[in-house]
């Protein structure tokens, strides 16, 4: 199935299939087939199990229901702040805002589930340092519960699998592939899944995925290979925030960021060019803000998508169009060159877009 007629059956089911197909003809020679994608638009997203942390203590007794949350950052050039605040004293400063660190204070006490208890007690025992990783400190910032937890670890992967075997902890991937990209999965009291990855660099990417990697025990090496800046933060189970790339900042000031060079991180996985709008949805509180050179850096490589997987595609465009600003985030992939390497027309009718959009979200 070609991509835009997935797109014709998404938004049909938000009722506007007439105007669609007047903004998105079916071409002959769309760019991406997707095979695979028919089961995406029946697969609703699981909600996150809200646990309550009723009795746990944390490695130095102490006790979880009011956690230290606290920021450690690279100091930067043109705004230097401290190593070190607590989230109460950045809410003091105003640098949050109102309500927003109780919320995110609340949303950090929720994740420790028992099972997540009991992990970070068997990585305590063997002392295996781990992280939350990726977007769970970012929801977790924004007072939102993470729908799920990724953790990064300085242990190696074959530590690892000798520590989680000798606790008796089912692991759902854990083979030669798994170890090569230094992720391990574990399974939780049957109950709740967890991937732990060893920090790492990719040392050779083909524009998809990374070829080769190499494991160390650097925390900013590893946040210098993520995407953008609001992804690249650490978060431990003490409450201590790990931000080097001043992601904190800004994901308070709804910036979206690529880390470092912007042309180096979309060249290593383009798909990077569909997460920064997808996340200019979700941080944005305005629909027309964009960086001019961040925007010159996804025109310059906006051909690179063509040799991305439809599956990956349409996993990131369904939730830009499910997101906010659709119709002005297509239209500026549109400007950027993007839609064409998408199975999209390469001009689309932004007028018809706008109104199918607000037609759509009327009718949500």
């Amino acid at each position: 199935m070609k991509l835009s007629a997935i797109i014709h059956r998404f938004l049909f089911q938000r009722r506007a299939e007439q105007d669609l197909f007047k903004l998105f003809p079916l071409r002959n020679n769309d760019m991406i087939s997707v095979g695979t994608v028919g089961p995406m638009l029946r697969s609703s997203m699981a909600e996150v199990s809200k646990h309550q942390l009723q009795s746990a203590t944390s490695n130095n007794g102490r006790d979880h229901d009011s956690p230290p949350m606290k920021i450690v950052t690279r100091e930067h050039t043109s705004r230097a702040r401290p190593v070190s605040r607590s989230l109460k004293d950045l809410a003091k400063g105003k640098l949050l805002p109102p309500g927003l660190a109780e919320k995110a204070l609340s949303a950090f006490e929720k994740v420790f589930t028992p099972e997540l208890v009991e992990l970070n007690e068997i990585c305590t025992k063997h002392g295996m340092t781990i992280r939350m990783a990726g977007g769970a400190p970012r929801d977790i910032i924004q007072g939102i519960l993470p729908h799920d937890i990724d953790f990064a670890t300085t242990t190696s992967p074959e530590k690892m699998v000798e520590i989680f075997t000798s606790a008796e902890v089912r692991m759902l991937e854990y083979g030669s592939r798994a170890i090569e990209h230094g992720t391990v999965t574990v399974r939780i009291n049957d109950k709740e899944n967890y991937e732990i990855t060893t920090t790492r660099s990719d040392t050779l990417t083909d524009g998809r995925h990374a070829k080769a990697v190499e494991f160390h025990q650097d925390w900013e090496r590893d946040a210098n290979r993520r995407d953008l800046t609001v992804n690249s933060m650490f978060l431990d189970l003490n409450g201590i925030l790990y931000d080097y790339f001043d992601g904190f900042h800004d994901l308070i000031n709804e910036q979206v960021r690529f880390v470092g060079e912007a042309d180096e991180r979309i060249q290593e996985d383009y798909l990077r060019i569909m997460r920064y709008f997808r996340f200019y949805g979700r941080i944005k509180s305005q629909a027309d803000e964009h960086d001019a050179d961040t925007l010159s850096s996804i025109r310059r490589n906006a051909a690179g998508l063509a040799g991305i997987a439809g599956e990956r595609i349409w996993v990131e465009l369904k939730k830009i169009l499910k997101g906010k600003y659709a119709d002005h985030l297509v239209k500026i992939m549109s400007e950027c060159g993007v839609t064409q390497h998408i199975g999209l027309p390469e001009h689309g009718d932004d007028a018809k877009l706008t109104q199918l959009y607000s037609r759509s979200e009327d009718n949500v």
